[in-house]
């Protein structure tokens, strides 16, 4: 194995050590005051988006981005038992991992768009996939586009918006501002068992599939409701579901069990002011 030159061995050293305390690593803060006083900035947003929030007085700062990598061992029961029947048995500590995980990559790029002095960020996505080359490691990434308008008071923490720079806009208009990224999660095991053995021949719906998805629906639906409730916001918007399954062994057959991990995203909003009324349309009078 190559070993690292001292300088680099250093970076490295003092960058885990910043992110231990809740900190940017140094060669981030660097980078990130350069351009800030270059005055340049890189961004997600497409022309129209651009377009938009310009509209409303803001302009990008910067393209920011925050990562969190965690290996996550199988703290959840396991669902099957022998000669039983079918069974799920909801993972709650794995579930609690994941959320720990996307909140750490959250606000690891709250921390570069406030560097940046922004107010907020756009277009953020989130990606979460699974590291095959470590086994029980998970890895969640947050970037979108940090954006600020020019003689207004910094704010406590900036904001972050899943919605993109046109709908960001629209929001503004109506009266609406955007308070956070709120997200549920619920992953279940599942076990078949016997239920799926007098169904070899028959072609036919596998009642207890739906019923462990819905569920894990139910619960992250109202996990997102309790997240928007405590940023004080009046509702969600741009939500997005998604299910993943995947296989995983179980103990006491030689049939797989399933995992399901049900998503739910949405930007928390809240309203500041009353909507004014939109403008009016333009009217083309035809004459015969």
């Amino acid at each position: 194995m190559a070993v690292p030159p001292p300088d680099e061995e250093r970076r490295l050293r003092l960058g885990m050590e910043a992110l231990a305390r809740g900190e940017l690593p140094p060669h981030v803060r660097e980078r990130l005051a350069a351009q800030w006083r270059r005055g340049t900035w890189t961004s997600n947003l497409s022309v129209r988006e651009f377009a938009a929030i310009r509209s409303v007085g803001f302009t990008p700062v910067g393209q920011v981005m925050g990562s969190a990598v965690y290996r996550v061992s199988w703290q959840g029961q396991y669902a099957c038992q022998r000669y039983s029947g079918f069974r799920s048995v909801e993972l709650t500590p794995y579930s609690t991992a994941l959320k720990h995980v996307r909140g750490l990559a959250l606000h690891r790029m709250a921390q570069e768009a406030d560097a940046l002095e922004a107010h907020g960020v756009v277009g953020a996505r989130v990606e979460f996939r699974r590291l095959a080359e470590a086994s029980g490691a998970i890895e969640y990434t947050a970037m979108g586009t940090a954006i600020r308008r020019t003689g207004a008071r910094r704010l406590g923490q900036p904001f972050v918006s899943g919605v993109d720079g046109q709908d960001f806009a629209k929001l503004l208009r109506s009266g609406l501002v955007p308070c956070g990224l709120a997200m549920g999660v619920c992953t279940v095991h599942v076990h078949l068992g016997l239920s799926m053995r007098g169904m070899q021949w028959q072609t036919a719906e596998v009642p207890n599939l739906p019923d462990a998805t819905a569920h894990a629906r139910t619960r992250a639906c109202a996990e997102v409701v309790q997240q928007v409730g405590r940023m004080r916001g009046d509702g969600a918007v741009g939500s997005a579901a998604w299910l993943q399954v995947w296989r995983t062994p179980c103990r006491t057959s030689e049939e797989s069990d399933y995992i399901l991990q049900f998503t739910v995203e949405g930007t928390a909003v809240a309203r500041f002011d009353r909507p004014g009324l939109p403008p009016p349309s333009p009217v083309i009078h035809l004459q015969p």
